[in-house]
C-alpha cells in the first residue's frame, strides 16, 4: 500500500513538473535529457547488491532486454507529454495517459489467465473509466483544435504500450537485485536514444539548438528523481502480489487522475465544472470498491 501511494505521488508531480516547466520558461526536451542522465545514475546509486544484478542483466534475461527497448518508447512518448501539459493541459494530458488503462485490462484479461477479474471489479473499473473521463473533460477550460488530438492520442497508445509492459516484464525478473536494476534501465536507452537525437540534428544541421541552461539541469534533475521513483514505486507495488495487476493499474490511474486534477484546480486554477466533480465522485466509489477487493 506504502509503494502504491508513493507511486502516485510521484507520477502525479511529474505532469505537474510539466506543467511548471511552461510557468519557469524551461526547456522540455534539455530538461528530460538532463532527466534521463539523473534517473539512471540515481537507480543504479540505489540498486540492491548492483553486482549481482548487473551479472544478471549481461546474461540478457527477458527483464534485461525488454526493458532496454521500453526505454526507446520513454523518450518519445516522454516529450510529447510534456508538450501536451503544456498545449492541451495537465487534465487532458493526464486522462489520455490514464485512459491506457481500458486496453491494459483487457489485454491483461486475454493473456493472463489469473488475472481474470469478479464481477464487481468488472463494476469498479467501468466507474474508474467513466470517472477519469468526466473528472477531466473540459477541465481546463481549453479548447480543443483537430491539431491537437495527436497529443493526446499518441500518449494514449503509447501509455497503454509502457503500462502493460512494465508490469509484464517485472514478471521475470526474480531477484531483488535484478528488480532494482530492471527499475533503471530503461532510462539508459532512452538517454542514449535522446543523445542520438541530438547528434543527428547537429549533423544534418537541421539548425534546431538545444539549451542546457542552469534551469534545464535544476528542473531536470528534479524530474529524474521523480521519474524513477515512479517506475520503482509501482515496480514495487507489483512486485509485493498485495493485488491483482490490472486492480494496481487501475488504482494507480486513479489516484494519479484525482490527485494530479485536484492539485491542478488549487495551484494551476483549473477550473472543475459539475460534470468534472461528478467524475470524481465516481472514481472515489471505484476505488472503494477495488480496495474492498
Amino acid at each position: 500500500m506504502t509503494f502504491l501511494i508513493l507511486s502516485i505521488l510521484s507520477t502525479t508531480l511529474l505532469y505537474l513538473l510539466f506543467k511548471w516547466f511552461a510557468i519557469k520558461g524551461v526547456q522540455v526536451f534539455e530538461a528530460i535529457m538532463v532527466n534521463y542522465l539523473v534517473a539512471f545514475t540515481f537507480g543504479i546509486s540505489m540498486a540492491t547488491d548492483l553486482r549481482a544484478g548487473l551479472d544478471e542483466a549481461l546474461q540478457f534475461p527477458t527483464w534485461s532486454w525488454g526493458a532496454l527497448l521500453l526505454g526507446i518508447s520513454f523518450i518519445s512518448i516522454f516529450n510529447v507529454t510534456g508538450k501536451s501539459a503544456q498545449l492541451v493541459g495537465v487534465s487532458n494530458t493526464t486522462i489520455a495517459g490514464k485512459m491506457s488503462l481500458v486496453l491494459v485490462v483487457i489485454i491483461f484479461t486475454l493473456t493472463n489467465p489469473e488475472e481474470q477479474l469478479t464481477a464487481i471489479q468488472w463494476i469498479a473499473i467501468g466507474l474508474a473509466i467513466m470517472g477519469i473521463v468526466l473528472s477531466s473533460i473540459k477541465a481546463d477550460g481549453r479548447r480543443f483544435e483537430r491539431s491537437m488530438l495527436v497529443y493526446p492520442a499518441i500518449i494514449f497508445f503509447g501509455s497503454t504500450l509502457i503500462d502493460y509492459m512494465i508490469p509484464k516484464l517485472s514478471e521475470t525478473a526474480q531477484t531483488a537485485s535484478a528488480l532494482s536494476l530492471y527499475a533503471c534501465l530503461p532510462f539508459l536507452t532512452a538517454g542514449i536514444s535522446g543523445l542520438l537525437f541530438v547528434l543527428y540534428n547537429k549533423w544534418r544541421k537541421t539548425g534546431k539548438t538545444f539549451q542546457f541552461g542552469k534551469k534545464e539541469w535544476q528542473y531536470g534533475t528534479l524530474l529524474g528523481v521523480v521519474n524513477y521513483g515512479s517506475i520503482f514505486f509501482l515496480v514495487k507495488t507489483i512486485d509485493s502480489g498485495w493485488m491483482l495487476k490490472t486492480s494496481i493499474i487501475c488504482l494507480n490511474n486513479l489516484g494519479v487522475v484525482m490527485l494530479s486534477t485536484m492539485i491542478a484546480v488549487m495551484f494551476f486554477k483549473e477550473r472543475l465544472s459539475k460534470i468534472n466533480w461528478a467524475g470524481l465522485a465516481l472514481s472515489v466509489m471505484a476505488l472503494l470498491l477495488l480496495m474492498g477487493k
